[in-house]
């Protein structure tokens, strides 16, 4: 059981569409799973250490700005360390290949 306060994740409309779209374009089931499986570690990710995932581009206060690579995809985070809360704002598939 984690002793520290866990994040709240947010998911920003466009970050959605993206990954929506996504899961059109792929047709085998075993990619859609694959994607789907990446998505739930990412957010499993960002509750429990978001600070430990990608990098760090810009500061402002007590926002910390992030790029990201995870799996096949790539993206732009913020993390509000005084309210615990990680906003998830792009996503985009970074490769195709190994996606099963």
């Amino acid at each position: 059981m984690n002793d520290h306060e866990e994040f709240q994740v947010v998911w920003s409309a466009p970050a959605r569409l993206t990954l929506e779209d996504l899961l059109d374009q792929f047709t085998d089931a075993d990619q859609k799973q694959s994607l789907r499986g990446t998505v739930v570690e990412l957010d499993q990710r960002f509750r429990a250490n978001p600070a430990a995932l990608g990098e760090i581009y810009r500061r402002r206060g007590a926002i910390a700005e992030h790029s990201l690579v995870y799996g096949i995809l790539g993206g732009d985070f913020a993390i509000d360390e005084m309210r615990k809360i990680v906003y998830v704002r792009k996503l985009r598939l970074m490769a195709r290949r190994d996606i099963t």
